[in-house]
């Protein structure tokens, strides 16, 4: 029973990582397309 719930909170975990993950870097992406992100020059 500990286990499988273990299991079960890992596999949540991982993906809810995964979509913050992707969500973030879509986020980023679309910023950096529109301008808001000042590109670095260094």
């Amino acid at each position: 029973m500990r286990k499988a719930f273990s299991k079960l909170c890992l596999a949540v975990y991982t993906v809810f990582v995964i979509v913050f993950e992707g969500f973030y870097l879509s986020l980023a992406w679309v910023a950096i397309k529109l301008g808001w992100v000042p590109k670095k020059s260094e």
